[in-house]
């Protein structure tokens, strides 16, 4: 299944993901920051994370712009969070089937959600219908701990950690994200109140991020 996206000056298709269960590891987290966001009549601010992981036993066909050669990629998929570990909240409740284990009081005080950048997990995919468009997409339903003994491929992404609370803030980093994913960013309450200058949209810089190394203790992060 898939939908036709059309851009400036080309057209190619954007396949959906198949449902069911993939392995998944992550590369990506991005800090959206705070937008106000309306919940059953109200509007409120949340703080919002984005986490994105490659599927590396999936391979999907593109081909490339003034280029009639098909190639191959390995998919990714993202998915947004609140960012709290309230035991209600979405991020909680993945981590704690991500890992496998409960948080003890201590990590629930501090924990650094970079170190599930570069670990493997299983993630469940459907497929649902928007109300406006009628389009398909994909929705990750359910995150969890891979099975003992699989094997794990390398990542073929670098990887990349963007977050309000680093000083320096990663403009670089920022500005070769996509565009639509740098204004979200750029319109948040934090982005508007750091004293930076504006970034450009452009995917002209290089990723900075590195890929940490998993503890011993059988507990992936």
């Amino acid at each position: 299944m898939s939908h036709k996206v059309y851009g400036s000056n080309e057209k190619y298709e954007k396949k959906l993901i198949a449902e069911g269960t993939h392995l998944a590891i992550c590369y990506s987290i991005v800090d959206l920051g705070t937008h106000v966001e309306e919940y059953q009549g109200s509007f409120n601010p949340s703080h919002k994370i984005q986490i994105g992981w490659e599927l590396p036993n999936l391979t999907h066909k593109y081909t490339p712009k003034d280029s009639d050669e098909e190639k191959d990629f390995i998919p990714c998929i993202f998915k947004d969070y609140t960012d709290s570990l309230n035991e209600k909240s979405n991020l909680f409740k993945d981590l704690v089937s991500w890992r496998g284990k409960a948080f003890t009081v201590e990590e629930l005080n501090g924990f650094d959600i970079e170190k599930v950048i570069g670990n493997p997990c299983l993630i469940t995919v459907i497929h649902v219908t928007a109300k406006t468009s009628g389009n398909q997409y994909e929705k990750i339903t359910s995150v969890s701990k891979i099975l003992e003994g699989m094997s794990i491929p390398e990542l073929s992404r670098q990887t990349r950690f963007l977050s309000f609370q680093e000083d320096p803030y990663n403009e670089n980093l920022l500005n070769s994200l996509p565009e639509w994913l740098q204004n979200k960013i750029i319109s948040s309450n934090e982005y508007k109140k750091m004293n930076i200058k504006e970034i450009p949209v452009g995917e002209n810089a290089i990723d900075e991020s590195t890929k940490p190394a998993n503890d011993d203790n059988g507990v992936p992060f």
